[in-house]
């Protein structure tokens, strides 16, 4: 049996050496002087002058070239602390500042099915499409989008999209409960609903569109759902909410369009 001080992995010196602490550990003594014989020091040094690491971690990641900001910790108090304040910058801007032709951004399975890869342009595309949409059903910094969503790209894509303009974003699983569903996203009180019709697991498939009908009855601050064709391509969006003042969407007809991505700017303490 292990003990509490049982060592219980331990990572290969080319792994340890290649990983972004060594690295940041590096970039601290080069850049600023800073040596660290290992993580233990440098846990140590974040701890107790929370503000130098953090500023550091800033500049590391390349965002001192994206935004300035006041000070690094105004308030230390917790709850409340806040951070970076008069900071600018957008969550999706930073991971699209990242792409690269050398290899996909993702690869998604699907029960039974093949790897299928999703390029870095393709994302982009994609997540400007939604974006551009969404910003059509009027939503901006500070709204929120829900989605009821397997593990699929679509995930991503809608994750993406809604930061994309400033929005708050919150995911829940079609395999959850529907009472389970709407007790985390009544809180958030979304605008868009993005859903899926259904999802797969074990060999079979499950349609999830009733309990998207109940819902949608039960999250009244929806004024648009993206409905995401995912096991019934065929399926009609009537179906899936008998409230006719929401407008219905089918994700498969939104990414027919083109769009730039325009990313909104945002406080750092916005909730993403």
């Amino acid at each position: 049996m292990n003990t509490d001080t049982d060592l219980l992995w331990s990572p290969r010196g080319s792994t340890a050496e290649s990983s972004n602490v060594a690295a940041f550990m590096r970039w601290l003594s080069t850049t600023r002087g800073l040596p660290f014989a290992g993580c233990t020091e440098l846990w140590r040094w974040s701890t107790t002058d929370v503000p130098a690491f953090w500023s550091a971690v800033w500049e590391f990641y390349g965002l001192d070239a994206v935004s300035s900001y006041d000070e690094v910790l105004a308030d230390l108090s917790m709850p409340g602390a806040s951070w970076f304040p008069g900071a600018r910058l957008n969550f999706a801007g930073q991971c699209f500042a990242h792409a690269t032709d050398e290899r996909p951004v993702l690869i998604t399975v699907a029960e039974g099915g093949a790897p299928a890869q999703t390029s870095w342009q393709q994302l982009r595309s994609q997540a400007g499409t939604v974006a551009a949409s969404l910003r059509d059903m009027g939503v901006g910094p500070g709204d929120r989008v829900a989605g009821y969503l397997p593990n699929t790209a679509h995930a991503v894509i809608a994750l993406l999209a809604g930061a994309t303009v400033g929005a708050v974003w919150t995911l829940c699983s079609p395999d959850f409960g529907t009472p389970s569903v709407l007790a985390r996203l009544q809180q958030a009180q979304p605008s868009v609903l993005v859903a899926a019709d259904g999802y797969c697991y074990g060999g079979k498939e499950f349609d999830r569109r009733p309990e998207l009908a109940e819902i949608m009855d039960g999250l009244p601050t929806v004024r648009h759902l993206i409905a995401v064709d995912y096991l019934y391509a065929s399926s009609t969006t009537s179906a899936w909410s008998q409230r006719t003042e929401v407008a219905q969407h089918t994700w498969s007809v939104l990414l027919r369009n083109q769009a730039e991505l325009s990313f909104a700017d945002v406080a750092s303490d916005h909730p993403l």
